[in-house]
């Protein structure tokens, strides 16, 4: 039996925990700074929860239009990803599911760069 499943899975771990520090990076930027929790070892209902309530307050942030809309596109894109590994982990693995977070992953990325940008533009 190939161990290329579990090394997939290890892989899309770690960049679903890499876009998490990214939006936390960005997150603790913010005006009113959000603090998403952090440790050596990362509990994903804790995750999963605090990157929901960050899509859900987003929009009382005292920042443009395009970081909200960034944040909030950035947090959808998170926990899209996270509940399709999710769904690798009970059903097993799939190479289509896991290019599925691969994308989105990629694709909320550039969002999270844009809002980055954004900030940045609202600051100066």
């Amino acid at each position: 039996m190939s161990d290329e499943p579990e090394r997939g899975m290890e892989r899309l771990m770690v960049l679903i925990v890499d876009f998490y520090d990214l939006l936390a990076a960005l997150l603790a930027k913010l005006p009113v700074p959000i603090a998403l929790p952090e440790g050596p070892v990362y509990d994903s209902v804790e995750m999963t929860s605090a990157v929901r309530r960050v899509a859900e307050i987003i929009g009382d942030q005292p920042v443009s239009e395009d970081v909200k809309i960034g944040v909030w596109a950035a947090s959808l894109h998170w926990l899209t990803a996270a509940e399709m590994f999710s769904l690798l982990r009970v059903g097993g693995w799939d190479g289509i599911r896991a290019d599925q977070v691969r994308i989105i992953l990629a694709s909320g990325e550039a969002g999270l760069e844009g809002a980055a940008d954004a900030l940045l533009r609202d600051q100066e």
